[in-house]
């Protein structure tokens, strides 16, 4: 299993000073290592699930799980067997969403089965900004909040972009 951990870490109640420093940094939290180590606890009973790769976590309202293409089926598991434990264990609802070429694709994956309104390009001194519409009436529909969602698509395609409601 691929996870933005190491396997040691993975195995241990301590961290090593590399994924220590990405805990240090806020590139990982708490939550997101309980998570990766209960689903690594799974790979070795679940067997697709050891080869499947783990991008981040997100654990808000609903904990969030950027898989690498094609890898969200192992994740979900047979009859959502992964899923269904890691929404017992952590008492909340689980998404799991797979990266693409380009953020718009994922913009897509993430948010459905909202639909997204539109993308618009704002050109700033400081560079390109995405806003990503969405409707007023889906507003509560949506899995993550407008800073959870910018820091996601800055870290995985370094770009600048804002969710806006209308």
């Amino acid at each position: 299993m691929k996870t933005p951990i190491c396997e040691v870490c993975l195995n241990s109640d301590l961290l090593c000073s590399a994924c220590k420093e990405k805990l240090d940094s806020g590139r990982l939290s708490d939550n997101e290592i309980n998570i990766l180590k209960f689903l690594f606890k799974l790979s070795s009973k679940i067997r697709t699930l050891s080869d499947a790769k783990i991008i981040k976590v997100i654990n808000s309202d609903v904990v969030l799980i950027i898989a690498g293409r094609g890898d969200a089926a192992r994740i979900v598991g047979k009859a959502g067997s992964v899923v269904k434990a890691l929404a017992k264990e952590f008492n909340k609802p689980i998404r799991v969403v797979e990266e693409a070429d380009n953020f718009k694709e994922f913009l897509k994956n993430l948010f459905s089965p909202v639909p997204v309104v539109g993308i618009n390009t704002v050109y700033t001194p400081e560079g390109e900004v995405h806003k990503v519409r969405i409707s007023q009436a889906d507003r509560n529909r949506v899995h993550v909040s407008k800073d959870i969602f910018s820091e996601i698509i800055t870290n995985m395609y370094d770009n600048k972009v804002e969710l806006a409601f209308e």
